[in-house]
């Protein structure tokens, strides 16, 4: 399947939508959605993007909810960084502070 062109003004609306749209999880997998407002449905509509759009690329190392940040981890993880939900980065957090003690 061959990418679809990038351009300034496509990146800059999928930029804005990627920060004003709503995130919601649909089947396990992180979505954005227009939540019906008309400025977001004509900013999809333009991208071609489903409403809601799966984005997951977003969803949590640990589950599958939204990751909303980042964190160096443990040594006993797969990976050196990850993404990671609230209640994660707050496990993973626990888990840095004890191994460094």
């Amino acid at each position: 399947m061959k990418k679809k062109q990038s351009t300034p003004y496509k990146d800059a609306l999928e930029g804005m939508c990627q920060q004003f749209a709503f995130p919601i999880v649909v089947a396990g997998i992180p979505c954005l959605t227009t939540g019906g407002l008309s400025a977001l449905e004509e900013a999809f509509y333009l991208l071609q993007w489903k409403d809601p759009h799966p984005c997951p690329e977003n969803k949590c190392f640990l589950c599958n909810e939204w990751a909303t940040c980042g964190t160096n981890t443990p040594k006993n993880y797969t990976q050196n960084y990850v993404r990671v939900c609230g209640k994660h980065f707050s496990q993973i957090q626990r888990e840095l502070e004890k191994e460094n003690k």
